[in-house]
């Protein structure tokens, strides 16, 4: 969600942005349609209504099959555990669930995301099934100039499963394009 309201930001405050990281995010619209994907993920009734309805713990495990791919689940059963740990820590409520849901189901930038000025980095993975990949590289392709950077190997999570290696990437698209 953190990477549409960035769209949005960009969109609508230009002139106080000099570039733009856009992590595993989406345009929306009908080219890139999340219902379609939320509706895939938990198919037996509406996506918001099940997210309103789980237990927080019940929550911090479906995001994790959601952050993080199979593999990585089984290989790190301590970060899965600390993950677990802080989405238990700080419980987001049902109702604002439910709100951010709707929000992101809502969200549609296709048609004015080629507006965008911003030198923008778009970043996700290939293993993401809650943005697909492909979502994501239509993003790029609509910005002006963007970069696209997909990792074969990795999820939604991508940046808490290679914490360093995203650093890197975004401090390097930074670097090449310092503040005028």
């Amino acid at each position: 969600m953190g990477g549409m309201i960035a769209q949005e930001f960009a969109l609508n405050h230009a002139s106080k942005l000099l570039s733009l990281v856009l992590g595993c995010t989406s345009p929306g619209g009908s080219e890139a349609s999340l219902p379609d994907v939320l509706a895939a993920t938990m198919p037996q009734s509406s996506f918001a209504e099940q997210m309103a309805a789980m237990s927080q713990e019940d929550f911090a495990k479906m995001l994790i099959g959601l952050l993080y791919t199979a593999e990585f689940i089984e290989g790190n059963p301590k970060v899965v555990e600390e993950t677990i740990g802080w989405l238990m820590e700080k419980p987001i409520p049902p109702s604002i669930r439910t709100r951010q849901t709707e929000a992101v189901m809502a969200h549609d930038t296709y048609d004015r995301v080629p507006q965008i000025k911003a030198l923008t980095l778009v970043v996700g993975g290939e293993k993401d099934i809650l943005i697909p990949p492909e979502y994501q590289k239509l993003l790029a392709s609509r910005i002006p100039n963007a970069e696209l950077v997909m990792w074969d190997d990795l999820a939604h999570g991508f940046f808490l499963q290679k914490p360093q290696e995203t650093m890197n990437v975004v401090l390097d698209f930074l670097r090449r394009h310092p503040k005028k």
